[in-house]
């Protein structure tokens, strides 16, 4: 069972899946994306799910989600659930929208150990990086809809903080390494990507893989901000404003590293390098079952 069936990871998870000839449940509250799964159209946050045959549930909706499906779903045996490592990074942070943030999933996660503890559930928790892939993320998509617009990106200088995006198909492949397998129960991961580089380099990156120049402008943070206050009175900005904070604009120069080796030694977790193309900055095209 996959819920969050319309999630970037669930996008390459689910092939993945098929290609194994394991039997889908996919869950959405917005329908099917192809026809090779059972959909089930549910709003988890208010539905309740008839029992299924799924013995292993990829949880990608939101954490808080979890205990209810899996009280839905007796049958299961194993839960490999996304946080994120927002969980640490955001505690500290200027924007109490993004400490809330850090709070829930940090009650998200002890929440759905103690369920599992108490119910026999073999659990494991995965805390991504910066996710990207397939046009369907608020971060690397965002910048490069911007640098279409624009052709240009401005930074706060200088734009240090160290990064690494991951990939979304290399958490699907790492769902797959860890089920049923006895190392990861009761465990919980970081996943960062195969590379570390500074922001202003992953900018760079997202230029060159949409074919521009690398335009940088770079403002001083207290400039950055006084223009973020007023971008909502412009058209062109306003639909990015609503994307951004204050916060956001301080990370540029924040290192957010987060080390891996503890998967690559469980379960041989191996991800990319930061290499975007023009299919990892593009939303997926609609199947006829989206129609």
């Amino acid at each position: 069972m996959v819920s969050g069936g319309r999630n970037q990871i669930a996008h390459f998870l689910l092939p993945r899946l098929y290609a194994s000839g394991a039997k889908v449940y996919a869950i959405s509250r917005q329908g099917a994306a192809d026809t090779k799964a059972q959909w089930l159209q549910w709003d988890l946050s208010s539905d309740s799910l008839s029992a299924t045959e799924a013995q292993c549930l990829y949880h990608i909706a939101p954490l808080k989600l979890a205990i209810p499906l899996l009280k839905s779903q007796p049958q299961i045996k194993q839960i490999i659930a996304f946080s994120s490592t927002s969980r640490f990074s955001k505690t500290d942070s200027s924007s109490d929208k993004e400490r809330t943030v850090a709070n829930e999933l940090a009650a998200g996660e002890a929440a759905l150990i103690a369920y599992c503890q108490q119910a026999g559930i073999n659990w494991t928790i995965l805390r991504p990086t910066l996710i990207y892939g397939c046009g369907l993320d608020k971060n690397i998509y965002l910048v490069a809809q911007f640098i279409r617009r624009f052709s240009v990106f401005p930074l706060a200088f200088p734009a240090k903080g160290l990064r690494q995006p991951v990939h979304a198909d290399d958490l699907a492949k790492a769902c797959l390494q860890i089920t049923a397998n006895p190392q990861c129960f009761g465990q919980s991961y970081a996943l960062s990507g195969g590379e570390t580089l500074s922001y202003k380099q992953m900018i760079k990156r997202v230029f060159k893989a949409l074919g521009k120049p690398a335009l940088l402008l770079p403002l001083p943070l207290w400039l950055f901000k006084g223009l973020y206050q007023i971008s909502s009175w412009l058209a062109p900005l306003r639909r990015f404003q609503t994307q951004l904070n204050p916060a956001m604009l301080e990370r540029m120069n924040q290192d957010l590293v987060f080390e891996h080796q503890a998967a690559q030694r469980d379960f041989g977790y191996q991800p990319r390098g930061f290499y975007p193309d023009a299919a990892s900055l593009n939303p997926p095209k609609k199947s006829p079952a989206q129609e």
